[in-house]
């Protein structure tokens, strides 16, 4: 959707459809880390960018599930049977684990679980989704990020957390 890819129509769709209707968009704890990985490497993005398009993921209101141990074993066996990577394992475990489905366009996840898969995402052909590899070491000047001009965000993101680990009292 960040990237404006050829899916981007159909992602868009299925999240205004989930907006709509309440569905809560649950995301594993490394979901972040796999989204910023290829636009720092792949894409070559700069933090701002980045941050501009995990701003527009955030508006989403992605519920970042941890990785806990029974999801973790439940993950090792899935990654093991079906041959996938443990982050596309760990996606079918919450997927499992919560009642949830999956949204993704991956050839592997889709042909490992069938009975999983989010109504509206099948009407392109399936494929597997892999990043090219990136040195990690290259020329680029880095100018770093200069953090003052996204302080009310991280703010939001910290309180946010702070929720998530200790809820308000309910009254």
């Amino acid at each position: 959707m960040i990237l404006d890819e050829p899916d981007a129509s159909l992602v868009i769709a299925a999240t205004e459809r989930w907006s709509a209707s309440g569905t809560r968009i649950l995301v594993p704890g490394h979901f972040w880390l796999e989204i910023t990985h290829p636009l720092l490497r792949r894409y070559r993005w700069t933090s701002h960018q980045m941050l501009a398009g995990l701003r527009d993921i955030d508006a989403l209101q992605p519920q970042t599930i941890p990785i806990d141990r029974p999801i973790l074993l439940l993950a090792m066996d899935l990654a093991e049977r079906h041959r996938l990577s443990m982050y596309d394992a760990t996606s079918a475990a919450l997927a499992q684990v919560t009642g949830g489905t999956l949204a993704t366009f991956d050839l592997a996840l889709r042909q490992a679980f069938p009975e999983l898969l989010e109504p509206g995402f099948g009407e392109i052909p399936p494929r597997r989704v892999n990043d090219a590899r990136a040195a990690y070491g290259d020329d680029r000047p880095v100018a770093g990020v200069d953090w003052s001009e996204i302080g009310s965000y991280l703010g939001v993101l910290r309180r946010r957390a702070r929720e998530e680990l200790d809820p308000p009292a309910r009254r």
